[in-house]
């Protein structure tokens, strides 16, 4: 099969929306090439100290009055503002209660065409796998290949345009209970084998379970950590974020991350093995995480804190 394949999408659509239409409208424009049966709309409530919200959260509501397909609208619209990371957890815990699979798009995460069939081949060619949790869009490998297949298998699972199964939302935990224990007893030497990467990764955790930062994401990819599962990753990238490099909703990533080019995939190539990429992983902490900056920042005094008790040794000896 090829991943341009215009059969019907089977798999139901969730849309995250809250105040920004002219970005929701480009998102589901998309969306309506897909022409899903099905269609999630998860809105937030307005802010009570913001004065346009009001406004801006009923004109994004109001894109889903008249869609230009046959489509079922469930509609999802909080009365006040939940906040992100309870709004959009709460919401596709009850998309998934309802629904088997689902394919997730942001309100400024905008997906190319072939992005839905890719999905969904997938979703079901590991509808049963328990080693697989997630499938995304995104591909921040900055123009290189991996392999001649169409996707590789990753321990990253980014939600800039995602699918899974109620299967592996089941084990989503907001509160992230598991962490002290986790971290504890190494947990994290499962997920990379780098130790930057470990203690960039460890920060964002400890402050998600803390609370202390507004955010789903971290949760879900730490589920996913817990599970030791890999996440589908395609070869092409098939989703880029509009919402800006200001974006308050993805504070903690890389400008060079927005608006990155769509390619299509094309004929859906699946690799012979099913093991975790480990250097695109790598290269992946290095240029879209700052890991490349966070080696030469504190590379030098890792080397003098490894070198200092042999100097002492040699000083002791000298007296």
């Amino acid at each position: 099969m090829t991943a341009t394949s215009a059969s019907p999408l089977r798999t139901p659509v969730v849309l995250l929306t809250f105040n920004r239409p002219a970005l929701t409208r480009r998102v589901l424009d998309a969306v309506a090439i897909a022409a899903p049966t099905r269609l999630y709309v998860v809105s937030d409530g307005p802010r009570a100290d913001h004065p346009d919200d009001a406004r801006l959260v009923a004109e994004v509501r109001a894109l889903f009055d008249a869609l230009p397909w046959a489509c079922e609208v469930i509609r999802d619209f909080a009365p006040e503002n939940m906040g992100l990371r309870r709004r959009v957890s709460s919401g596709l815990s009850a998309a998934f209660a309802a629904d088997e699979r689902l394919i997730v798009l942001e309100d400024d995460c905008l997906p190319h065409a072939t992005f839905f069939p890719f999905c969904e081949a997938l979703l079901d060619r590991f509808a049963t796998d328990e080693r697989v949790t997630s499938i995304t869009g995104t591909n921040f490998q900055n123009g290189q290949r991996r392999s001649g297949a169409s996707y590789y298998f990753s321990h990253r699972h980014h939600v800039w345009g995602w699918a899974s199964w109620r299967r592996a939302w089941q084990h989503f935990d907001l509160e992230m209970t598991r962490w002290p224990t986790f971290v504890a007893e190494g947990g994290m030497a499962t997920v990379t084998d780098d130790s930057y990467e470990e203690s960039y990764w460890t920060r964002l955790y400890s402050q998600a379970y803390r609370g202390e930062l507004n955010t789903w994401a971290y949760p879900w990819s730490f589920s996913c950590a817990v599970a030791g599962a890999l996440c589908v990753r395609p070869e092409m990238n098939l989703v880029t974020n509009i919402g800006g490099a200001d974006d308050p909703t993805h504070p903690n990533l890389s400008a060079r991350l927005h608006d990155l080019p769509l390619e299509p995939l094309g004929e859906l190539r699946h690799p012979p093995d099913m093991v975790r990429h480990q250097a695109a992983d790598m290269f992946e902490f290095d240029w879209a995480f700052q890991g490349k900056e966070l080696r030469e920042r504190f590379a030098p005094r890792r080397g003098w804190r490894a070198l200092w008790p042999k100097i002492t040794h040699a000083l002791r000896g000298r007296t």
